[in-house]
């Protein structure tokens, strides 16, 4: 009796495995029902494939893989065809695409493995192959709908898509060489590559946007051509400073400030960050090497010497503002930095004056306070001169700092008229 049972219950499974493999059948006959123009049953295949993968018997099969990425990619060539007669649905075309590489990398890598007789599935798997070369190759599917989706702002699905179209030329069961003679990774392949990145910005996916934009910041040959590589290392930056990374940043400013000495961005920046974190003599050092590329910068010049004068430079610092006069001589913050130059020592003077206990030496201090602040009046003058110009004689938009240190120097110097006429002009 039990032997009977159990006949009877091998029996049963057999005839269930039996009718999963009729729902892979059927749904491959209706993924393959219809004509260039003529709708299979798409939906009707899914549930049938969708019931093969529920089954143990079937959910493993190379078969049933394969066939449920068939339906996508019958799906893609169908609106493929429809496109031709105006009929264009972009987005069933391209999930077709999608769903396609969602099961058929599984599927050759089941295709591949010997069966008891130890053949493997040729068929299929070049079948599959060939599909792919098609997807890739005819009107770029994958790369197509990504950029669709970019455009309605689905970013995220625009990255999916542009990175299943990329991964293509490096499926391991597409390395055979005659295969890769028609996957081509040419300047189309890298600009894609770039676009991933763009995409992968706007997602907010930072490490994998990091990742793409590293790799095509080591290309250095004609497949890049198409890509612009000062955007690739302004948005490595970006992504870097975005995560907190600042060393690999700033790595990479150095890296692109060498690799494009033509391109100010990048050393402007790295100037600035060395500023920023109080590191003035490597600003300074920088500076010096942005002068070396464009001598026509009066800022270079300009920056320069307000370091030099932080670090009591003050004869390079006097001799970087006048550089910086003379390539822009409206430059009116040059003027009062050589002002301020002669300005700050008489303030430190006149403190030091202070402790002096003879009266003939503190006088003859005082003497020196006074001259040093009547050699900062010309450069003060010549900076409201050049920013009353500068700003047509508008009080309101001209820098009052001059006018107040004019007014105070006027004091000092026992000059009432200009002092009168300076009270009422920052007063009006």
């Amino acid at each position: 009796m039990k032997k009977v049972m159990l006949l009877v219950t091998v029996a049963m499974l057999a005839m269930g495995c039996m009718a999963q493999m009729s729902n892979v059948k059927k749904a491959k006959s209706k993924a393959n029902a219809g004509g260039d123009f003529e709708a299979p049953d798409f939906e009707g295949a899914r549930a049938l494939i969708g019931a093969a993968f529920e089954d143990e018997s079937t959910k493993d099969l190379t078969d049933t893989w394969y066939v449920a990425g068939l339906i996508g990619f019958k799906q893609n060539r169908y609106w493929y065809n429809q496109a031709y007669i105006g009929n264009n649905n972009i987005v069933a075309r391209g999930q077709g695409a999608m769903e396609a590489m969602k099961y058929w990398p599984k599927a050759a890598e089941l295709a591949q493995v010997p069966n008891e007789k130890g053949k493997i599935d040729n068929k299929t798997l070049k079948d599959i192959q060939n599909s792919l070369v098609t997807l890739y190759t005819d009107n770029q599917e994958l790369a197509g709908y990504s950029i669709n989706m970019n455009d309605q702002k689905d970013y995220k699905t625009a990255y999916d898509a542009m990175m299943l179209h990329l991964s293509i030329p490096d499926l391991p069961f597409m390395q055979d060489p005659k295969l890769q003679e028609k996957l081509v990774r040419d300047t189309t392949y890298y600009q894609y590559k770039f676009y991933a990145a763009l995409f992968a910005i706007q997602s907010e996916m930072h490490a994998e946007s990091i990742d793409l934009l590293s790799e095509l910041k080591a290309h250095q040959g004609e497949e890049v051509a198409s890509v612009n590589m000062l955007s690739v290392y302004q948005f490595l930056i970006q992504e870097y400073q975005t995560t907190g990374d600042t060393l690999a940043s700033v790595a990479v400013m150095n890296e692109a400030s060498n690799r494009f000495p033509s391109e100010p961005w990048f050393i402007q920046n790295l100037i600035n960050y060395h500023i920023f974190h109080n590191r003035q003599m490597e600003a300074i050092g920088l500076l010096e090497e942005a002068i070396k590329r464009d001598p026509t910068v009066a800022q270079y010049y300009h920056i320069k010497g307000n370091l030099e004068e932080d670090q009591k430079m003050y004869d390079a610092a006097l001799a970087d503002f006048e550089k910086a006069l003379s390539v822009d001589p409206k430059l009116a913050d040059a003027a009062a930095g050589m002002g301020r130059v002669y300005y700050n020592q008489a303030v430190a003077m006149n403190e030091k004056a202070t402790d002096i206990q003879d009266n003939k030496a503190y006088n003859k201090a005082l003497q020196d306070v006074k001259a040093m602040f009547a050699k900062s009046l010309p450069f003060f003058e010549k900076a409201h001169e050049l920013d009353k110009a500068n700003n047509d004689g508008d009080v309101e938009k001209m820098n009052r700092q001059y006018m107040i240190i004019l007014r105070g120097l006027y004091h000092r110097l026992g000059m009432t008229d200009k002092e009168e006429a300076m009270d009422a002009l920052i007063n009006q």
